[in-house]
């Protein structure tokens, strides 16, 4: 039974990194001259969120390691990241949003265990 709750929170946490991406880019389109970092940032914080929420058990485990996987994946679109054409700065290489987006998921992290060391005790 448990090996079936663990399928079911890979499928939720894929759901959460599918679905966020896409919505909030439809949120954002055309409000903001570029959306990715902030997109990529939220997207990172929903997973690691919704990996503690749904996960059957050993939470802050589960959390960490899809920040660790989140951001070994990430890297891989490190060299793809460039200035947009709206961007004062257009087609320059930029190399800030990854960090970003590794800082939003560790302090999304960070916060959910400080909550749980402080119902523990």
């Amino acid at each position: 039974m448990i090996v079936v709750r663990w399928g079911l929170w890979l499928i939720g946490v894929f759901a959460v990194l599918l679905a966020v991406p896409v919505l909030l880019d439809m949120l954002l389109h055309r409000r903001v001259c570029w959306s990715e970092p902030l997109v990529g940032a939220l997207t990172a914080a929903a997973v690691v969120a919704v990996a503690y929420g749904l996960a059957p058990q050993r939470r802050l485990w589960a959390a960490f390691a899809m920040l660790c996987v989140g951001s070994a994946l990430s890297y891989q679109l490190f060299d793809m990241w460039w200035y947009p054409e709206c961007h004062p700065q257009a087609y320059e290489r930029v190399r800030w949003p990854w960090p970003l987006a590794v800082l939003s998921g560790a302090a999304v992290f960070v916060a959910l265990a400080v909550r749980a060391r402080r119902r523990a005790h």
